[in-house]
């Protein structure tokens, strides 16, 4: 079954991190220490909870659609965009979203793999080459437009697919490969 559905998670994680980054600003100016790291404890657990919601819905949609779990692997941020991003960047569970992944799809038996991110948001989907990407926004010299991050995302899934299928090469058009593709799900998910 092929699926162009794109889901969108993470935004209850965003809000979580917000408030409490707020809430401890204001505590902070008014030195209530122990407050904080009652708070921290808190925010821990609720984001620990939510990071599990996420996997599990993410686990329970690969296990209905017979699909492959492909994640990109994030390293070497530049944190040199502002503190607003920086701190946002640094907040992110990845490592954990990741082994929660890992460990459930193992369980239902689900194939997982890791590939590179590199130039993934760069890179048009439908043709394979380097386009523009302007703050959330991707458009290609073809004429394709989309957002960034599904854009990415749908090319992480081609590396995946690729690396799945064994085909030695990283496929980066949709063309050269929708005898492949029409027999797996491709589903994108983005979580920001």
């Amino acid at each position: 079954m092929k699926t162009n559905k794109t889901l969108y998670l993470g935004k209850e994680l965003k809000q979580i991190r917000g408030k409490y980054f707020y809430l401890r600003k204001k505590l902070g100016k008014e030195k209530k220490l122990k407050q904080i790291i009652k708070i921290k404890n808190k925010e821990k657990r609720k984001i620990n909870t939510l990071l599990h919601t996420v996997s599990k819905e993410i686990i329970i949609n690969a296990y209905q659609n017979k699909s492959t779990i492909v994640i990109g692997k994030l390293k070497n941020f530049k944190k040199n965009k502002g503190r607003k991003f920086n701190r946002k960047i640094s907040s992110f569970s990845y490592y954990k979203l990741t082994q929660y992944l890992e460990y459930k799809a193992r369980e239902k038996g689900i194939p997982f793999i890791k590939v590179s991110e590199f130039n993934t948001s760069k890179t048009c989907s439908v043709c394979g080459t380097i386009g523009k990407r302007d703050k959330n926004w991707f458009k290609c010299t073809c004429g394709y437009e989309d957002n960034a991050d599904r854009n990415a995302s749908i090319n992480i899934a081609k590396r995946g697919l690729s690396q799945e299928l064994k085909l030695g090469v990283v496929a980066s058009t949709q063309k050269s490969l929708n005898e492949e593709i029409s027999t797996k799900s491709v589903q994108s998910c983005v979580i920001a």
